[in-house]
């Protein structure tokens, strides 16, 4: 019993010590809070955040230094899991649902553009060019883009249990 009290003394005293160490002018300072749950994606182009919180994709504006501003939002038919900018501004959003493009040129207004419902919930996305790749817990999928309001697959990798994508052309 004695060995552990010491043990325990240590290990507290150690704590303190590390504590003491991180002067207080070098923490980090809160500027703002997210009050909307957890956010389970999250995008930047200049001072626009789009973020997916539980169902939604909101897209805020970050410019200021006291804190953000939620400037739109919409449902979407599921959990939000993976979003990635593209031009207009434009937000490529996976989920549950599949993809859709959601268009945040008027932000209080977003409307979706094109959309692809898939059969696995969609864990990832990167946007590049004409193309999307999204990833699913089984495949990889090549999604065009380009082709109106209906997303047409282009290619796809059948089981190969992806946990991510990253492109740097011409690779995904």
């Amino acid at each position: 019993m004695k060995r552990k009290r010491r043990l325990s003394v240590a290990v507290f005293a150690l704590s303190v010590a590390v504590a003491k160490v991180v002067p207080a002018g070098e923490c980090l300072e809160l500027t703002g809070q997210w009050p909307y749950g957890p956010a389970s994606a999250v995008a930047l182009s200049g001072a626009r955040a789009f973020l997916g919180s539980g169902s939604a994709v909101m897209i805020a504006d970050i410019g200021s230094a006291t804190g953000f501003e939620v400037i739109g939002s919409m449902a979407m038919p599921g959990v939000v899991e993976a979003i990635d900018v593209m031009p207009g501004p434009r937000a490529l959003v996976a989920g549950s649902f599949g993809l859709r493009i959601v268009d945040f040129t008027v932000p209080e207004e977003p409307w979706i553009v094109s959309s692809l419902d898939t059969d696995l919930p969609v864990k990832d996305v990167e946007w590049y060019g004409s193309f999307a790749y999204a990833v699913t817990v089984e495949r990889l999928l090549v999604v065009d883009v380009s082709s109106g309001p209906n997303l047409s697959v282009y290619d796809r990798s059948d089981r190969i249990w992806p946990t991510g994508v990253s492109v740097v052309y011409p690779f995904a």
